[in-house]
């Protein structure tokens, strides 16, 4: 079995620690979860640029999926081979993904996208499972972990490697502080009404 990806959520620096509590720590972690999902979604890394493209290298993916494959589209537009058993798309993994999530038309970003349907842009979503899999896994008064679950631990990794999606990014970390604003607020008031 492959580890988990994980990252620890800690309060530190001139934020003294006895503001937090639990509740407060699942809040920021639960949020710092919303924002690598989102982050991802728009196509960026954990180091703030764009994922690396898909591969335009000609591939053939089953019409089945394999046992232990996971969830996957369903192949649709590329050139079916004799079997029946394997699809054939020229234009490698990138064409699969444009096709086959039903978008023939060139990969668009912003209020384009929304127009034009899904498309092959990078956002690690092909079932949703490795997006779903990012969890809280555990909280105490000072600090949460966040990680991708067991049952994609293998998968996580090697995505991860290729386009690191697990981290905070530099621009993340302005909302974190939004919310690490909140949850102690939240945290003092739950201390105050004891």
């Amino acid at each position: 079995m492959s580890a988990v990806l994980s990252l620890r959520v800690t309060v530190s620096g001139s934020m003294p620690t006895q503001v937090t509590d639990r509740e407060a720590m699942v809040q920021i972690a639960q949020d710092v979860v919303t924002i690598i999902r989102r982050r991802t979604n728009r196509g960026q890394s954990a180091k703030g640029e764009a994922f690396k493209p898909y591969s335009t290298r000609p591939i053939s993916i089953g019409t089945t999926a394999s046992p232990g494959t996971g969830r996957r589209l369903a192949p649709k537009g590329g050139k079916l081979s004799k079997s029946g058993r394997s699809m054939r798309f020229v234009g490698g993994y990138a064409e699969y993904k444009r096709l086959s999530r039903g978008s023939g038309a060139l990969p668009a970003t912003g209020f384009a996208a929304a127009a034009v349907g899904p498309s092959s842009e990078v956002d690690l979503l092909l079932s949703g499972e490795l997006r779903r899999s990012i969890e809280v896994a555990q909280a105490d008064a000072d600090s949460a972990v966040v990680q991708t679950n067991t049952r994609t631990a293998t998968y996580a990794g090697a995505v991860n490697a290729l386009r690191p999606f697990m981290g905070l990014a530099p621009g993340d970390r302005a909302q974190v502080e939004a919310v690490l604003t909140q949850a102690v607020l939240g945290a003092i008031a739950r201390r105050r009404a004891r």
